[in-house]
């Protein structure tokens, strides 16, 4: 790995205090409405045309295919980039995606050198729709899973251009990433999933081991309501099962302890 691919790490002191920037940042996190706007919002502001936010819910889950089954992700690329390569196998090949895999730290889009035939065509699919330069980070790995960020950033003519510009933002840009995730994770978890306050009233009910129809009761539901509630969740947080869609809402912090 090049010593660019290593360079953002020092973005991740935690404890140096923020500049103004980037504690600007972090408060519009917490308060936003939407925090993944706020944070593309200040992306842009830095020649930054886009991110991929990928979380996964449990270590080992990108063992399985597809992998867009198992992830949690948000995005700000266009809308061609969903039909032509997230929604397809071709999304297997997505950088942040092989991060995530193989637990890499950085992956440079510009300089990776690809060494299949499928990556290959990832690659130029992936060029067509604009995405030359960028740089995806991993950001966290723990009991908890795993995430990481594409940055889709403003194209440079090559690889060298690249690493300049990278030298110069890309500490900020890596610290800004690594805020997302921590405001996500520690304060705006359903920022992500986005469950409905009945549907975490439901779940909720489900944790304390009540059976249906006490917690029907007790949130003044019909059954079928509350399934209605349980089958949605389940959906959002891409469970098989309610028993699994109970686990993973536990372990993504987004019911009241």
């Amino acid at each position: 790995m090049t010593a660019l691919e290593h360079s953002y790490l020092t973005a991740f002191k935690r404890e140096v205090a923020l500049p103004p920037k980037l504690a600007d940042l972090r408060e519009s996190l917490i308060k936003a409405r939407d925090p993944f706007a706020a944070f593309g919002k200040f992306l842009h502001s830095h020649e930054v045309l886009g991110f991929h936010y990928l979380r996964l819910w449990r270590p080992g889950e990108l063992k399985e295919a597809p992998p867009a089954s198992a992830l949690f992700q948000r995005h700000s690329y266009c809308a061609d980039w969903s039909s032509q390569i997230a929604e397809t196998a071709a999304f297997t090949y997505d950088p942040t995606v092989t991060l995530l895999r193989r637990g890499e730290r950085a992956i440079v889009w510009q300089s990776r050198i690809t060494t299949t035939p499928e990556a290959a065509a990832y690659r130029e699919q992936a060029h067509e729709l604009g995405l030359v330069s960028g740089i995806s980070l991993h950001l966290h790995e723990g009991r908890d899973g795993a995430a990481g960020l594409g940055l889709w950033c403003a194209p440079q003519p090559n690889a060298e251009s690249f690493a300049t510009y990278w030298q110069g933002v890309g500490p900020m840009l890596a610290q800004a990433a690594w805020l997302l995730d921590h405001v996500l994770r520690d304060q705006r978890p359903n920022a992500l999933i986005g469950l409905t306050p009945r549907e975490i009233d439901c779940l909720a009910g489900l944790m304390t081991g009540h059976r249906s129809g006490e917690i029907c009761w007790q949130l003044n539901l019909s059954e079928r309501t509350f399934e209605k509630h349980i089958s949605s969740a389940k959906t959002k947080l891409k469970a098989r099962t309610r028993d699994q869609a109970l686990a993973k809402a536990m372990m993504l912090n987004l019911l009241p302890m």
